[in-house]
Formats: structure tokens, C-alpha cells, sequence
């Protein structure tokens, strides 16, 4: 039998917004128009497409208590008090040269 933490965050996610560069060394993120973070984690080359927006799908994540810890000061940093969640990426697709946000 699972429990609760191990079912949590395991559905697939697509979602759309504006790729951008972290506040730590190879982290970024997404920002959707409603204000939403993802932090993204995975192979795709997210650096060729800071800027920009694009469609990315995944499954949200929960990261071990001490990853977390070490993260969480550039993440709330980032969601300036928005909603975030942690995004492993399994697929990208670019939708714009531009973001509105």
C-alpha cells in the first residue's frame, strides 16, 4: 500500500508560460500567467529557450527534505510569494520566441 507522500505528485502536468533562469547555477524555471513556479529538473536543453515561451509536460515532484531545505531560499525568491512546485520534465515544446511576462 502507498502512502499519501509517495501518490502525491505523481499525475502527468503540461503546462505553458515563460522559461527563465534560476537564481542557482543550471536551475530554471517556469512562470505561467497566473503567477504559478515550476522549478524544472531533467535533460532537456532548457538554456537555448530562456525567454521564451513553451509548453512543458512532466510530472510534479516532491524532492527529499534536505534537497528541499537547500532549495527552498532561491525558490521562494523566485515565486515572490506566488504558488511553486518542483516539475521533472519529460518533454518541451517551444511556443514563442517572447513572453508577456
Amino acid at each position: 500500500m502507498q502512502s499519501d507522500q509517495s501518490k502525491m505528485g505523481n499525475a502527468p502536468v503540461t503546462v505553458t508560460g515563460c522559461l527563465k533562469q534560476g537564481s542557482e547555477h543550471h536551475g530554471y524555471y517556469l512562470k505561467t500567467s497566473d503567477g504559478k513556479i515550476y522549478e524544472l529538473s531533467g535533460k532537456e536543453d532548457f538554456a537555448k529557450h530562456v525567454g521564451h515561451t513553451v509548453t512543458i509536460a512532466g510530472q510534479e515532484t516532491m524532492m527529499s527534505q534536505a534537497e528541499e531545505s537547500k532549495m527552498a531560499e532561491h525558490e521562494k525568491a523566485e515565486a515572490a510569494g506566488k504558488p511553486y512546485a518542483d516539475l521533472r520534465v519529460t518533454g518541451m515544446k517551444h511556443v514563442s520566441e517572447t513572453c508577456s511576462q
